[in-house]
């Protein structure tokens, strides 16, 4: 008698290694968005820049913030302050009070980084 005909698995395919960029980042852009995404890393820091973002050409105040988050003007002013060093907002004075704004370059930039194969465009 024959023994049963046995199947075999076809052989595994070897892993393709390939560069996902042209080159690979500067320390001096590691640190820059290094410091952008720590700024965004903070789950009310990326609410509030959402909400910002969400309203379009429309410059929010710190009350409007306050309002949405149901936090402390304080609070507010904190968060604001973190996205503004790293640059993700803009800051426009009206007498005493202060409108924000995102600053689209800087998004524009964080698409192209997170695009695989992009990071040595723009």
């Amino acid at each position: 008698m024959r023994p049963p005909l046995q199947r075999q698995s076809p052989p595994a395919a070897k892993p393709q290694c390939c560069p996902l960029a042209d080159e690979a980042l500067s320390q001096e852009d590691l640190n820059h968005y290094a410091h952008i995404f720590k700024a965004l890393g903070d789950p009310n820091r990326l609410s509030i820049i959402s909400r910002i973002a969400a309203d379009g050409c429309r410059k929010v105040t710190a009350a409007d913030l306050q309002c949405f988050t149901g936090t402390s003007q304080a609070t507010v002013s904190h968060h604001l302050a973190k996205l503004q060093e790293a640059g993700l907002l803009h800051a426009e004075r009206e007498g005493r009070t202060l409108r924000y704004s995102v600053v689209p370059e800087v998004f524009a930039q964080l698409r192209t980084i997170l695009a695989i194969g992009s990071f040595g465009e723009g």
